[in-house]
């Protein structure tokens, strides 16, 4: 779509799906809508699933040929998670290289390196989180364009739910997966709401039409990815629908203290599930949820902190197995369960957050030390956990069948040779 002049803000995707099909049989295309150029999509892009490039798993290069099939230009970008994309240039490790977004980091004028330097900064200056996080972001743009993106960011995680809730059908891919958020919604329409399960399953239904949309290849907003995607707009509907009366204007303070929890984790540790397995980005998604929730609530910034690390705390350890290597099983039900689970850290923070022995800080360190260590087969390859259930199974079929067919060759075999 990119190459095709589509930007992810703009692409109407619901014409996705048929545009690469088309694709698949054409022999030319307009690059950026403009030019037409010879392009055969089974002989131009190669999918190597066995080999990682040296930067980060999520690697691509690119190639453009002249009509003598010579490269006149290559690049190499990584997808370092949450929608951040780099080139070779920008990977310092490799270069030391500034680019534009080095220079202007410079001028920030509350800098911090974790959520201790986070927390003591608020002090100081008597400001919220989301406060710092405000003013650090009109180093990058005014203040009527950040208001501008916050107003966009919510319409779209809004339209997703919307769109996600009656949005009935299939999945795409192999696995075939039913949504489950529209029939979900649809029997809460005639269930009581002082039913004990009511709330429960109104945040679930939202975590999967979120999810679900994304599976679908639907417009979604990076929460801090698109694996992870459901929670935080989950936990800010549940807001809206039962706390926005009661406390008034918090969606700045929401989206704010989420982003200031989410850049904690990507300095110190990582928001890919590439890198970190599935705690790297439900579980930061969940953490941040958390944090933004209690915040909006009225939380001091210690409960908020404290909030944010209880959400990480019980995601330690989980891996990131995708069936199929489709973002579909387990990972919707994920985002359900992190969306309640956020939920669940405010109302302990609240009530516990002075005798506490674990700090934010030393829970994002043991998360990356934990996806460090982990094996590549549990970091979204597919190749272990839950993604080598439907293998394993068609594999003892073809034992079972295969076992059959030498049976049934033998009983042929005894047959001749009595005829005989």
């Amino acid at each position: 779509m990119g190459l095709m002049g589509e930007t992810p803000e703009d692409v109407n995707t619901l014409t996705i799906y048929d545009r690469i099909d088309n694709l698949k049989f054409m022999n030319t295309f307009k690059l950026l809508n403009e030019l037409e150029v010879n392009f055969s999509y089974r002989d131009v892009i190669s999918f190597i699933k066995n080999k990682r490039l040296p930067y980060h798993t999520n690697g691509m290069k690119f190639r453009i040929l002249n009509v003598e099939d010579r490269p006149i230009y290559t690049d190499t970008y990584y997808s370092v998670g949450g929608g951040f994309i780099i080139d070779e240039d920008e990977v310092v490790s490799t270069n030391g290289k500034e680019n534009k977004q080095d220079e202007l980091s410079k001028k920030i004028p509350f800098k911090y390196n974790n959520a201790t330097e986070l927390l003591n900064l608020c002090r100081q200056y008597n400001m919220r989180i989301c406060d710092i996080a405000m003013e650090n972001e009109k180093v990058f743009h005014t203040e009527s364009e950040i208001n501008a993106k916050v107003d966009k960011i919510v319409n779209v995680m809004q339209k997703c739910i919307e769109k996600g809730l009656i949005t009935e059908g299939k999945l795409p891919g192999r696995l075939r997966l039913t949504r489950r958020a529209p029939s979900l919604y649809k029997g809460l329409q005639d269930t009581p709401k002082d039913d004990p399960f009511y709330v429960l399953n109104l945040v679930n239904s939202y975590a999967l039409a979120v999810s679900e949309e994304n599976a679908a290849g639907g417009q979604v907003v990076t929460a801090p990815t698109n694996g992870a995607s459901g929670i935080i707009p989950a936990v800010f509907r549940y807001f809206m629908d039962f706390f926005n009366e009661k406390h008034p204007n918090k969606t700045k303070e929401f989206l704010f203290t989420a982003a200031a929890i989410g850049a904690i984790f990507k300095k110190n540790a990582t928001i890919s599930g590439a890198e970190g397995g599935c705690q790297a980005e439900i579980g930061v998604s969940c953490s941040m949820a958390a944090g933004a929730l209690t915040a909006a609530l009225g939380g001091t910034i210690e409960q908020v902190e404290c909030a944010a690390e209880i959400a990480m705390e019980h995601f330690i350890g989980l891996t990131c197995d995708p069936v199929n290597g489709l973002v579909q099983v387990p990972c919707i039900e994920r985002n359900t369960m992190a969306a309640q689970q956020a939920i669940n850290s405010y109302s302990l923070a609240m009530s516990n957050s002075l005798n506490r022995k674990i700090s934010l800080d030393q829970i994002v360190l043991k998360m990356k030390q934990t996806g460090d260590d982990m094996k590549s087969k549990y970091k979204e390859t597919s190749k272990g956990g839950l993604a080598k259930v439907i293998d394993d199974d068609l594999k003892e079929k073809q034992k079972h069948m295969i076992s059959k067919v030498n049976k049934y060759e033998d009983e042929v075999s005894y047959m001749n040779d009595n005829l005989i």
